[in-house]
């Protein structure tokens, strides 16, 4: 061996003997963590591999690819050296199979007509803390670090809608290992599909006006309907006053029922009871509302109703067929600033990400329902509890490290987050 190769193979050596030294053997040594906890960080952990929900709804085609496409990534998952075992925490692998459905519109999956059939991966570390018995043990109220992979789901690339299936378009933040990261109006997400086709559809000004008289058109209809039922027609005072005899019978029998084993107890929620009781009658004395029928409210909520519909349609109509077609763009203070009441921005003033948002849809062709085979990776992390900027990016969670305390299941997740050949392989199972 030459000079060369000699000093190559010490190198090589001192950098084991090094990465060797700084991993602490397993063991029951107790720390005490910064908030006065019992934890045990050197542990020896365990990995749990769960089916938690399989809706029998789901044929058995999606069922059995989504099982076999869910085992390969948690295979690649706890290829890690780092998942062999876990040290201080238990690393838990949640299986769930389930319809998707536009809820924001529809009451059940049986009401959309396009349903998805969805699986979820839910990887879980719970840190160990020192049990009664002095062993590790999770704590029970499920302290822990989640990382979410819904699979086919394309309902998972937006937050909450503005209104029915109409949302705010999320913002690209950055990339992970090549695929865009977003954020939403709820979470921070990372988007995993190969189809050349865009997330998202923008909507436009004519579209979404169109979808604001559409909700107001329902309200009035609901409240229409129940303005005509019976119990509505009694005031607010009578209709407390009806129920009365039917709450205090129910206080009766809860009293006598907790008599039989605490009578301190229920001589406690007697008292209590009877005095909601009377404080709920004395503020109907003074509630000017409260000679008016529930029927009546609701017509006079419906008369506000009708002038927001008014202004909607007046605002419409004065849009040039142009205008309509272009995308819509929101922002929180135009119907003061622009005088109108959707809230838009005139799109010869709007500004994207500066004074306004865009307006968008959910490409649900990002996402064939008829095929089973992962088309569509949307992740979510849950890194720190506290609010800190690594919350929901584990990227940033060594800067926030040393002010948030982080435990063993953050560090587990986090150091998952840089593991650049396990995300390569995980992202090699999603197809076109």
């Amino acid at each position: 061996m030459n000079l060369r190769h000699f000093l190559v193979a010490v190198f090589c050596g001192l950098v084991q003997i090094t990465v060797f030294a700084q991993q602490h053997p397993f063991s029951s040594e107790v720390v005490v963590d910064g908030y006065g906890n019992e934890t045990m960080p050197y542990a020896r952990g365990e990995v749990i591999r769960r089916m938690d929900f399989s809706n029998p709804q789901v044929p058995d085609g999606f069922q059995d690819r989504y099982k076999t496409t869910m085992d390969k990534i948690t295979d690649i998952t706890t290829g890690w050296n780092k998942l062999s075992p876990p040290q201080g925490f238990r690393a838990t692998f949640h299986k769930i199979i389930d319809i998707a459905y536009d809820d924001d519109i529809y009451e059940s999956p049986n009401n959309d007509p396009a349903p998805y059939y969805v699986s979820r991966l839910e990887i879980v570390f719970e840190p160990y803390f020192k049990g009664e018995t002095g062993k590790p043990e999770v704590s029970p109220q499920g302290v822990g670090s989640v990382l979410t992979l819904s699979i086919n789901n394309p309902y998972w690339l937006v937050g909450s809608p503005l209104i029915n299936d109409i949302y705010v378009c999320p913002r690209k933040t950055s990339d992970f290992y090549g695929y865009p990261v977003y954020q939403t109006n709820r979470d921070e997400i990372t988007v995993v599909g190969k189809k050349q086709i865009p997330l998202f559809i923008p909507v436009s000004q004519e579209e979404y006006i169109r979808a604001q008289i559409a909700f107001w058109e329902n309200e009035m209809a609901k409240k229409q309907n129940e303005q005509q039922k019976p119990e509505n027609q009694l005031s607010i005072k009578e209709a407390f006053n009806a129920k009365k005899a039917e709450r205090l019978k129910n206080m009766e029998e809860a009293y006598n029922t907790l008599l039989k084993y605490d009578k301190k107890a229920a001589e406690e929620l007697k008292r209590t009871s009877l005095e909601t009781e009377a404080q709920l009658a004395a503020d109907l004395v003074n509630d000017p509302d409260a000679n008016l029928s529930k029927s009546r409210l609701l017509e006079d909520s419906n008369s506000s109703a009708q002038q927001i519909l008014t202004e909607l349609k007046a605002e419409l109509a004065a849009l040039s067929p142009e205008q309509r077609k272009k995308q819509a763009h929101y922002d929180v203070n135009a119907m003061e600033r622009y005088h109108n009441r959707s809230g838009l921005v005139p799109f010869e003033q709007a500004k994207p990400r500066v004074n306004c948002e865009p307006l968008v849809r959910i490409n649900k062709k990002i996402v064939d329902d008829r095929n089973p085979e992962p088309q569509l990776i949307v992740i979510l992390w849950d890194i720190l509890s506290s609010g800190a900027e690594s919350h929901q990016n584990p990227q940033f969670l060594d800067s926030d490290k040393e002010n948030y305390r982080a435990h063993t299941g953050d560090e587990g997740l986090a150091g998952l987050y840089k593991q650049q050949g396990i995300w390569q392989n995980i992202f090699g199972l999603v197809v076109k």
